[in-house]
């Protein structure tokens, strides 16, 4: 085996390195060294695409791909995945133009199971006919779903290759035509296999927290025992110079805007490199600004180098803008809006603006598995993992000229554009076979198997279990009652920042009243690093910034907050105009079953949901807590919104059960239950021992549902099944300051009245039955490998703390939760269940036909009481 080590250049200095390594039999080995990390990524990248395939034969690839997650040898059917899934890990595969990757995270102690997976693929997949029958089926759906039934299905792609490209192998639609796969055979298949998929035609990418030599050993142990073969040549992608803008528009239902994609040729990453990143910095410059089509109001640009991603596909590639514009507008109008709009992105780089395109580029290679499928493709494509490492750097060496003469490239080349205006067509990329599609979509999946027995003899033994951990964590609240928390923690030298405001006296009712409040924001949010959504709720803000200027963006919150968001109650926000009350839309039932709207204007009610008081700040990067903490502190500290109004209900309602009318737009009928939680929250600073409690009621909600196995998904497994076609979920969560148990169920029609009375059922039976060590167990591997996700990036650890904090939970608390889920103890566990959903009195909403609500009312009293109207 030959090996290289180098440094890992976007990761903190000594702590990570990338190796390089080749198997006997031509495999590539790429390993990352990730010291902590408590999940590991696993990608195998092999050197075939749609663009490999031969006329006749499109579609070949991505179907293919489909056909290699249906088992091996050792892992037949579901053996490998449905224990995945078990322990929390997920896994997935995709087709691209120039290669087919297999990829999966999971727990790290899971890693050499992983690779026995992918190295039992590689060896021995399972291709039968009864195989290749179901996934030509999932094919069509696929299809179905993401080209038929959406408005602009199609664009950008498959659709615009076809127009901006015209040899076959950079033009043709990568999903197919279905109508010449049905009568693909397990020989071609087979033969496809030996041809494309052999080990000198692959890259194994490992990131995870094991030395390198122990990964080595183990991909050694699984993968040099099969055999070598030829690796085939790459195809011909020579493509014909275009002379003339093409154009192309086709008709899609359901909507009432044009969207319109415009493809430019981009230079050759591999030959070019200095110019494909200037294209890069363009499309990030561009996409910070809006679109001026003439006639229509300004709409985002989205503007990006690839179809799927920047550095993904070998030359021939395309620099891909696509907007969105109301009504009816003539396609060359908005090309024509495109291109000026890159003109003006490049008529005055500032060094800041391409610095954000670098820090982009950063933050997204940040997490676990989109890092490991970058330095997968790019040894795979380009022979260089570590370009993943050196993009920004190169970024950050483009000059103002560099960007201007790629704009100016672009104006005066020849581009492609495809349209998919209002209209009762379809943009149909493929045409469906009579037949194929069946009855309806594929069976949902059924309950995982258990963790034992091992699915084979060989099947690895876990590894050393290590709980998740950060480098630093420092919580406080000021004076003005902002709770910060600061941790350090993540692979880039970035930081990410969340403010999420207390929940607002808004309703869902009126939620233009938290929009008036979010729109503010938004204005002085202008042109900065923080962006602001709202869900209806609660407002949430959200920045990043390289780390050496955590102060700086602190310093630009500070800018948006103080002085206070909201002007004298006298002004216009204060007392808008009437206007009808906009029809009730919720993110959920459980949110129509809480309370109604609390009777305050649009400035108050505002002014309510911009305060420091009960706001949770989280940061989380490569800064020191303490330093984050002071900083904080001295900017922050003097923000001040006066009194914080109450917002949660004097009272909690009244059990019982509403029922609503069916909506119009979707056939599935709802029930959405919430009770009080009788536990008391915690607060930050409380000892770590609360912990376990918590841990006894995350189990507890995850026994009854909200991941496979549990007893609410064994209501919707099978045919015949009280929920057979629907769902039920159970969760906890904290609304207006108060804490509260949920369920939620979809129903199709016809199966109301017994989905209700199995739901109820399981809530009551929770005490006669409490959960048994099996159950915990299960819940308890699968969280913890959950939990442990959070970890994965800086974004998604910031995303999570901040939703626990806003819940009145410490972060250490969330942070020691995968250890004490395995901890706690079946005794613990049936007490918190009991509390939660065997004893309480539930408000609902029921939204179904009247006759089926009708047939459900006596099953629902059992946890709900009396029904009203």
């Amino acid at each position: 085996m030959t090996r290289t080590t180098v440094p890992a250049a976007t990761a903190a200095p000594g702590s990570s390195t990338v190796t390089r390594a080749r198997l006997p039999n031509g495999l590539r080995v790429v390993v990352e060294t990730v010291p902590g990390a408590p999940r590991a990524a696993v990608s195998v990248h092999y050197g075939v695409g749609y663009r490999a395939e031969p006329p006749g034969r499109a579609g070949f690839a991505h179907l293919f791909e489909h056909l290699m997650t249906q088992g091996s040898e050792s892992l037949p059917g579901r053996a490998y995945i449905d224990r995945l899934l078990a322990a929390g890990g997920n896994g997935n595969a995709s087709t691209h133009q120039d290669y087919t990757d297999f990829h999966q995270v999971v727990p790290h102690e899971w890693l050499e199971r992983a690779l026995f997976c992918e190295a039992d693929r590689m060896r021995a997949p399972v291709l039968t006919e009864h195989a290749l029958a179901g996934q030509l089926a999932a094919v069509a759906w696929e299809i179905k779903g993401r080209i038929h039934d959406r408005p602009h299905g199609g664009l950008p792609w498959p659709l615009l290759p076809g127009v901006l490209f015209s040899a076959f192998p950079n033009a043709h639609d990568g999903y197919g035509d279905l109508r010449e796969l049905a009568g693909t055979t397990v020989a071609e298949c087979a033969a496809f296999f030996e041809r494309h998929y052999g080990p000198g035609n692959a890259v194994l990418t490992v990131l995870a927290p094991q030395h390198p030599d122990e990964v080595l050993d183990m991909a050694g142990h699984h993968f040099a025992g099969i055999a070598a073969r030829p690796v085939p040549d790459r195809p011909s992608l020579a493509e014909p110079a275009a002379h003339e803008d093409r154009i192309r528009t086709v008709t899609g239902p359901g909507s009432g805007a044009t969207a319109v994609a415009v493809g430019h040729r981009l230079p050759d990453p591999a030959a070019e490199l200095p110019g494909y990143l200037a294209h890069l910095a363009l499309a990030g410059l561009a996409s910070r600004r809006p679109v001026h089509v003439p006639g229509a109001p300004p709409v985002p640009l989205r503007a990006r180098c690839g179809f799927f991603a920047p550095l993904d596909a070998l030359d021939p590639d395309a620099l891909v803008c696509t907007a969105t514009v109301p009504g009816d507008v003539p396609p060359r109008t908005v090309a024509d809006a495109v291109r000026a709009s890159l003109r003006e992105a490049a008529a005055d780089p500032r060094p800041d603006d391409v610095a954000a395109v670098g820090a982009g580029w950063r933050r997204t290679h940040d997490d676990l598995l989109a890092r490991c499928r970058a330095r997968g493709r790019t040894e795979l494509l380009f022979g260089d993992p570590s370009l993943v490492d050196e993009v920004p750097r190169l970024l950050a060496r483009l000059g103002p000229d560099d960007v201007t003469a790629a704009a100016s490239g672009l104006d005066g080349s020849p581009c492609a554009v495809l349209a998919v205006v209002p209209g009762g067509g379809r943009p149909a990329a493929a045409p469906l076979p009579d037949g194929l599609l069946g009855s309806g979509p594929p069976a949902p999946d059924p309950a995982p198997a258990p963790l034992d027995p091992a699915p084979a003899p060989a099947w690895p033994a876990l590894g050393t279990r290590h709980a998740p951990s950060v480098r630093g964590l420092r919580e406080t609240t000021l004076g003005n009652g902002l709770r910060v928390t600061a941790v350090r923690a993540g692979h880039a030298p970035l930081v990410e920042a969340r403010l999420r405001f207390p929940d607002s006296g808004a309703r869902a009712a009126d939620e233009a009243v938290l929009e008036s409040a979010a729109a503010l924001l938004r204005a002085r949010c202008a042109g900065g690093p923080w962006s602001v959504r709202s869900d209806g709720i609660r407002l949430t803000m959200t920045g990043s910034a390289p780390a050496d200027r955590t102060e700086h963006l602190l310093a630009q919150l500070r800018a948006v907050l103080v002085p206070p968001l909201v002007p004298p109650l006298a002004s216009p926000l204060a007392s808008p105009p009437a206007a009808p009350r906009r029809p009730l839309r919720a993110r959920t039932e459980n949110d129509l079953a809480w309370h109604v709207l609390a009777g305050r204007t649009r400035g108050e009610a505002a002014a309510a949901c911009a305060v420091p008081d009960g706001a949770t700040l989280v940061v989380v990067g490569d800064a020191g807590p303490d330093d984050v903490a002071a900083a904080a502190s001295r900017l922050l500290g003097p923000w001040q919104a006066g009194p914080r109004r109450r917002t949660a209900p004097d009272t909690a309602p009244r059990a019982g059960l509403r029922i609503l009318p069916p909506d119009a737009h979707t056939p599935v009928a709802f029930l959405g239950l919430c009770a009080p939680d009788p536990t008391p929250h915690a607060a930050p600073g409380t000892p770590t021992d609360a912990t376990r409690g918590e841990a006894a009621r995350f189990l507890a909600v995850g026994v009854l549902g909200g991941q496979p196995g549990s007893r609410f998904a064994s209501l919707s497994g099978a045919a015949g099944a009280p929920l057979a076609g629907g769902f039920a979920l159970a969760g906890r969560d904290v609304l207006f300051g108060a804490g509260r148990v949920l369920v939620s169920a979809g129903m199709p029609p016809g199966t109301v009245r017994d989905g209700v009375a199995a739901v109820c059922g399981q809530l009551r039976l929770l005490a006669a039955d409490p959960p048994t060590a099996a159950e915990v167990r299960r819940v308890a591997e699968f969280g913890a490998g959950q939990l442990s996700g959070v970890f994965d990036s800086q974004a998604a650890l910031a995303d999570h703390l901040v939703r626990a904090g806003a819940q009145g939970q410490s972060a250490r608390t969330l942070l020691d939760l995968p250890r004490a889920l395995r901890e706690t103890g079946v005794e613990e566990v049936a007490e918190a269940a009991r509390r939660l959903f065997g004893e309480a009195r539930f408000t609902g909403v029921l939204r179904a036909g009247a006759e089926e609500a009708e047939q459900a009312r006596q099953a629902a009293a059992a946890v709900c009481g009396e029904v009203t109207a």
